[in-house]
């Protein structure tokens, strides 16, 4: 089977753009009925779509093509071959996690819930998911890297591609995006894909605040920190595997030697539970609620006087997280925490943590030879072997990275949170100019600021 994960396997800049929409849940009623047309017309079109979003590919072999070819994120349904094939997009189909067993059930085009082919050899068939499931993560954690999409390139992406842009609220809001993104140094189009607003209404709004394409003034005692505004792309490479990333839990840090850099935390880039994958911040990968239907509303950080940032997400279940930023001098301390108001235990919870660094100057090589990971700690070395990007989330956390994107990771690990329990964390990130890397993280241990609460 052919791969075609990425929309660069497939010519058509229409079905792309469509297929983009589905996945991130943004297609109106004429693009679904436009999406539908299509994939009835052509099986190449709906092998395309099917594997775009079920899992990567990697459910696709394991779901007979002939019976039963997707059930995913935006209630897509392919059913059938050649004119016998049916597709449903946007209707009362669904692919939901319920039941006593946590069985996999589909609703069919009368709302009544039917098992889904697999359930008479239940047996198999969770035994199969289990184990494509563990080959999936495997295979994710070790593809090769794909070739480098920069981020200049995603903001002229092809016309009917989904917009994630979010326009401010009122003229304050426009204010602060537009201020934040001129600190980021980003250009007109860049703007535009962040706000969905007109380049000559941006140019107009530019003027009228006076606000200038110039890197922001820093302060000696304190890291300027800010929400990130969206329309670039924050990573440099293996944005493939970050499609369409969500701004809700990303900060910016400059780096307090050149205003013109800075690197992004992802708090958190997403969570697993029991190996099913919670939340995430992008939407390359299907979620707990994305498998029933259910769209995230968008969420901003909270901005406070001090410069401390915060936000809290809840999840229709009785569940929520959260995080708080507060910067220092050389440092942020971060705090997220986990409340449980379901009446079901989470286990096993790993919330997986993203330092991203290849808006920093002097840190954006490729490459693993500048990371260290040790005792929970990750730091990435500068170019120059002066300054280092250290995060930790405790002792018990796992350090990691990417050289593609590239990233640094600590990723705590939650081992139960029960029904009623809140279960906090505190984080660290900072900078530090010096050749003596060791002796800088006795320096944060002794803080006694990062671990558990």
């Amino acid at each position: 089977m052919a791969d075609l994960s990425s929309p660069d396997s497939f010519p058509d800049d229409e079905v792309v753009g469509l297929v983009d929409g589905l996945i991130d849940g943004h297609l109106d009623e004429e693009s679904q009925r436009r999406l539908e047309e299509l994939l009835k017309s052509d099986p190449r079109l709906a092998d395309y779509c099917a594997e775009r979003i079920l899992f990567n590919s990697k459910l696709a072999d394991l779901v007979a093509p002939s019976r039963l070819e997707l059930i995913q994120n935006r209630r897509l349904l392919i059913e059938g071959n050649g004119e016998d094939r049916r597709v449903v997009v946007g209707q009362s189909q669904m692919a939901q996690i319920g039941g006593r067993s946590g069985d996999l059930f589909l609703a069919g085009p009368e709302g009544k819930s039917r098992p889904s082919w697999w359930m008479s050899a239940l047996p198999w068939s969770l035994a199969a998911l289990f184990a494509v499931g563990a080959f999936f993560v495997w295979s994710f954690q070790n593809r090769p890297a794909p070739e480098t999409v920069f981020p200049e390139q995603v903001s002229t992406r092809a016309a009917g591609a989904t917009p994630w842009f979010r326009k401010p609220t009122s003229a304050s809001e426009t204010k602060y995006w537009l201020q934040n993104m001129a600190w980021h140094r980003f250009s007109l189009n860049e703007m535009k894909a962040a706000t969905g607003l007109p380049k000559d209404e941006i140019s107009s709004a530019l003027e009228k605040y006076g606000i200038k394409d110039e890197a922001p003034t820093l302060k000696d005692d304190k890291l300027l920190s800010t929400a990130l505004p969206g329309g670039r792309h924050p990573r440099l490479g293996y944005q493939k595997h970050a499609v369409n990333p969500r701004r809700d839990t990303k900060i910016s840090v400059f780096t307090p030697w050149d205003a013109d850099g800075y690197v992004v935390l992802d708090v958190p880039e997403a969570i697993n539970l029991d190996r099913f994958v919670y939340y995430l911040s992008h939407s390359d990968l299907p979620t707990f609620w994305s498998l029933q239907g259910y769209q995230l509303p968008p969420l901003e950080w909270e901005r406070h006087e001090d410069g401390k940032l915060s936000y809290e997400r809840h999840f229709p279940n009785g569940v929520s997280f959260g995080a708080e930023v507060t910067p220092g001098k050389s440092e942020l301390r971060l705090q997220a925490w986990l409340r449980n108001e379901s009446a079901s235990e989470l286990r096993n919870v790993n919330l997986q943590n993203c330092v991203l660094l290849g808006r920093a100057e002097g840190f954006s090589e490729q490459s693993m030879d500048n990371k260290v990971f040790q005792d929970g700690f990750a730091a990435a070395r500068s170019a120059d072997g002066q300054r280092w990007a250290i995060v930790s989330w405790g002792e018990t956390a796992r350090p990691w990275g990417i050289s593609e994107c590239p990233c640094i990771h600590s990723d705590p690990r939650i081992k139960v949170c029960h029904p009623g329990e809140t279960v906090k964390l505190r984080g660290w990130f900072s900078f530090y100019e010096g050749a003596d890397l060791d002796a800088e993280l006795e320096r944060i241990k002794s803080v006694g600021w990062v671990g558990g609460l």
